[in-house]
């Protein structure tokens, strides 16, 4: 009697062991598939604030990601000092080349010139798209002169690169200024503006600056 329990015991402890042991594998197994759901929500969710700050026509950033950028750079630059530029570009004629070969031939451009602008600038710097035909191009620890520079390139490049696309020709104009000591964000925004006016204001396809 006492055997027969005995042995009803140790069956009864085998059977609990194996499963606590199945227990422990379907709870290990399911940590896993949160862990794997976490990561992959995270992921979602960067991907949702990154294209938070993109423009989806050129992939550059959008009026958002410049806003945050350049408040955060000025700061810096009076903190630290500069150099910093900042960059006001427009495409020439892009209403008419919407108007007179459609908003895909129009937005084909725009794409062509922040590629010329992905290939002309650094990865320190920034590239936004700020309004329908206006970029801002944020050019970190960059002199006038080097600044000047880069924009001329962008401009002949944009030229050069533009026909394909459009099946026409297009230009760009440029308007560029420097962080000056004391410089608040909508100061330096306002003397870009006025030189990418004195750019268009010449009859555009060139570069001023301010």
């Amino acid at each position: 009697m006492d055997e027969e329990k005995a042995g009803s015991d140790s069956t009864d402890i085998e059977h609990l062991s194996k499963a606590v042991v199945r227990l422990s594998n379907e709870l290990a197994s399911v940590r896993q598939e949160l862990a794997e759901a976490k990561k992959e929500l995270r992921s979602r969710d960067d991907q949702v604030r990154v294209m938070a700050l993109v423009d989806r026509i050129t992939g550059l950033g959008n009026p958002r990601a410049f806003e945050h950028a350049l408040d955060a750079e000025v700061h810096r630059a009076g903190r630290y000092g500069g150099p910093l530029c900042l960059v006001l570009a427009a495409i020439d004629g892009l209403e008419g080349i919407a108007r007179h070969l459609g908003q895909e031939q129009a937005d084909d451009v725009l794409r062509c010139f922040a590629r010329v602008v992905g290939n002309e600038t650094r990865k320190s710097d920034l590239a936004c798209r700020v309004g329908d035909n206006r970029f801002m191009l944020m050019l970190t620890h960059t002199p006038t002169e080097m600044a000047a520079g880069i924009t001329e390139r962008i401009r002949r490049a944009f030229a050069a690169a533009a026909p394909g696309f459009a099946a026409t020709s297009a230009t760009a104009s440029f308007g560029h200024a420097d962080w000056r000591e004391g410089d608040d964000a909508p100061a330096l925004a306002q003397r870009v503006e006025k030189a990418f006016e004195a750019a268009r204001a010449a009859g555009g396809d060139r570069v001023e600056s301010a």
